[in-house]
């Protein structure tokens, strides 16, 4: 619960800023592929982080020091980011952001693997989940408030400091279990990419699926950027809310479905979300047709995010657990720099329509893919 408390406020304060941060990058002179390679190694650097500080946290037994100091730097970075518009310390202050997350994501996940059972991880990814993205809800509707009362967009990111700040008091309170430290601690930071020789063949199935996924899936900034292009900037920001508020009243009952029909099936159906958002937002023209499908998209965060990770907590050791987290937290962020590049210079060469369905058409193969992967539980390596 504290954990979910933690999430809460810090995605508050990171979703102040998230549908403002694209909108403000044009306004400061960055283009759709400058957006795409900041966002590219922001994700290239947060994913690398989970898998070496994953199996490092595995390697020391230690959760919360990691869990802390990733919080820690993501607040941070608020406070540079509202220093000045400067445009270099943007970018660096958005690094520093995604290496907190970094830090913390595979040793938070092993911790809420760790407080229950098999039968029911999918509830318990779901349910924090929906904590962490009711904070998705608040966060912009702060930033609306604010910019309706013509607060200036870099003001935002000084009071995005306060939640995160409010994060930190709630991590004193968590407990950790104690683990036993393992007599390898030489730090090796490649070693987390060892785990795919040892695991079994369905992790190695699941993550080249997820892999193709990541290949075509591109970043949130874009579909904003297209909302604000047809319409306007408080436009862009419901319609955000709208995805966040879906997502997060779905997660817990998309985990509660994962533990009756099985991981496999909600991932299929969050594919098939995620393609009817692409395929049909760029031939939408409607305000109340872009709100239902960003909607749709909502659940596909629900049906994906949480589960998939539910799903590799359940086929790796106990001892592995951030490492294996980590592993495809960082396999697949080494192909987000590609897929942040490739799908700025789609929208600078040709158009956001083009993205769009390059991806709808790039995830209909992922869900072809996926109707081959095992759905059968595995606990050994």
């Amino acid at each position: 619960m504290l954990l979910s408390l933690v999430s809460l406020f810090t995605d508050i304060s990171s979703e102040m800023l998230f549908p403002v941060l694209p909108i403000y990058l044009v306004h400061i002179g960055f283009t759709g592929s400058a957006i795409g390679l900041m966002e590219g190694l922001a994700e290239m650097i947060a994913s690398y982080g989970k898998g070496f500080f994953g199996s490092l946290s595995d390697k020391l037994g230690k959760r919360k020091s990691f869990v802390g100091a990733g919080y820690g730097l993501s607040a941070i970075s608020k406070l540079l980011m509202g220093i000045s518009s400067f445009v270099p310390l943007i970018f660096s202050a958005r690094l520093l952001d995604r290496m907190g997350k970094g830090i913390r994501t595979s040793a938070r996940d092993a911790m809420l693997s760790a407080e229950t059972n098999k039968e029911n991880k999918g509830k318990v990814f779901g349910f924090h989940r929906a904590l962490d993205t009711l904070g998705a809800v608040i966060g912009p509707l702060v930033a609306l408030f604010l910019i309706k009362n013509e607060v200036e967009l870099q003001s935002i990111f000084s009071y995005a400091f306060i939640p995160a700040a409010l994060s930190l008091v709630y991590i004193f309170f968590v407990q950790e279990k104690k683990l036993g430290k393992k007599a390898d601690t030489i730090i090796n930071p490649f070693n987390f990419f060892s785990y795919w020789r040892h695991s079994n063949t369905d992790f190695k199935k699941l993550m080249r699926v997820l892999l193709v996924f990541t290949l075509f899936n591109s970043s949130d900034v874009f579909l904003i950027l297209w909302v604000k292009q047809l319409t306007n900037t408080q436009t862009a920001i419901e319609a955000y809310i709208i995805y966040n508020l879906i997502y997060a009243m779905a997660s817990y009952p998309a985990g509660y479905l994962v533990d009756k029909i099985g991981n496999k099936k909600v991932l299929l159906l969050g594919f098939l979300f995620f393609i009817t958002t692409y395929f049909f937002l760029p031939f939408a023209k409607e305000t109340n047709a872009i709100f239902f499908l960003f909607g749709v998209y909502g659940l596909y965060a629900a049906c994906v995010e949480g589960n998939s990770k539910a799903w590799i907590t359940n086929i790796c050791n106990s001892p592995q657990t951030a490492t294996a987290l980590g592993f495809y937290g960082a396999a697949t962020g080494l192909l987000q720099i590609i897929t942040g590049l490739l799908a700025g210079l789609i929208w600078d060469v040709y158009s956001g329509k083009t993205l769009f369905l390059i991806s709808a058409g790039g995830v209909a193969v992922c869900f072809v893919l996926f109707i081959f992967v095992p759905s059968k539980k595995k606990i050994q390596l």
